[in-house]
């Protein structure tokens, strides 16, 4: 585990919601139990990706996986157990989402 990154997202009654890359160079989220931290126990509950998972957050009962990808940001909205709802691209590099024209 020795380069690898652990980030806590969230932590609830099963445990806590992390984001790493041990076993998984551009990211998962993995539930871990505190009574048994070891990575026999751990459960997957967002998969690894050929995209790069740049951040997890939580909101309400989901959680929000932002990717990197052809310098876009996409999100995608997953349940607390890892099921997969919905997606967003967020606007092309350069464009704000209101097409401000500025001051």
């Amino acid at each position: 585990m020795g380069d690898d990154t652990f980030s806590l997202i969230d932590s609830d009654g099963d445990g806590f919601l992390v984001q790493t890359d041990h076993g998984a160079p551009k990211g998962r989220v993995v539930r871990i139990n505190p009574d048994h931290p070891e990575e026999s126990h751990w459960k997957v509950v967002i998969r690894k990706d050929p995209t790069t998972l740049v951040q997890t957050s939580t909101g309400g009962e989901f959680l929000f996986a932002h990717y990197l990808k052809d310098a876009t940001t996409r999100v995608r909205v997953y349940t607390a157990a890892g099921r997969w709802k919905m997606r967003s691209n967020c606007p092309r590099f350069g464009r704000s989402a209101r097409g401000s024209r500025g001051a």
